[in-house]
């Protein structure tokens, strides 16, 4: 989906404003008025992009899962097993996607805080989710399909 430069900056100018006032207060206590009020917004630009302060609050959540999922899709190449490493200039074995995440959830500290301590929040099952169906397909495409059982149960 191609979005034009103002909807993107305003989509961003709200969702850092919720975040910095969900480290203040709980998502259930948060008004469109605040919001719009602390992004000197009006409140019909959010709603143009928004239907509701818990609609924005998904949006934050569905594009941190949509990059999660991103860095599992590439952190295999072809031909590479599950448990590819790469090493750095150092020598020192890592793990591509862990890295990734760990540096974005380093890089975002605060919308990741807020999002993984919101009790809203699926953060943390739809990634675990969504990684382990993606590990269990490559697994799959990789093993004997009759071992299927087993390495569903491995990964639960």
């Amino acid at each position: 989906m191609n979005i034009d430069k103002r909807t993107r900056k305003t989509r961003e100018i709200l969702s850092k404003t919720l975040v910095h006032l969900l480290l203040e207060k709980p998502l259930s206590e948060i008004t469109v008025t605040e919001l719009t009020e602390a992004s000197d917004l009006n409140r019909a630009t959010f709603y143009l992009h928004y239907a509701n302060i818990y609609d924005l609050f998904q949006s934050i959540e569905d594009e941190l899962v949509e990059q999660v999922q991103s860095w599992i899709n590439t952190a295999y190449p072809k031909d590479s097993n599950v448990f590819h490493l790469e090493y750095d200039k150092d020598g020192t074995p890592t793990l591509p996607v862990i890295a990734e995440v760990f540096n974005f959830i380093y890089s975002n500290r605060e919308t990741t805080a807020v999002l993984l301590r919101n009790p809203e929040s699926k953060l943390l099952d739809r990634i675990y989710s969504q990684g382990r169906d993606t590990i269990l397909k490559f697994l799959l495409s990789q093993e004997n399909s009759s071992d299927k059982i087993r390495i569903e149960f491995s990964l639960d």
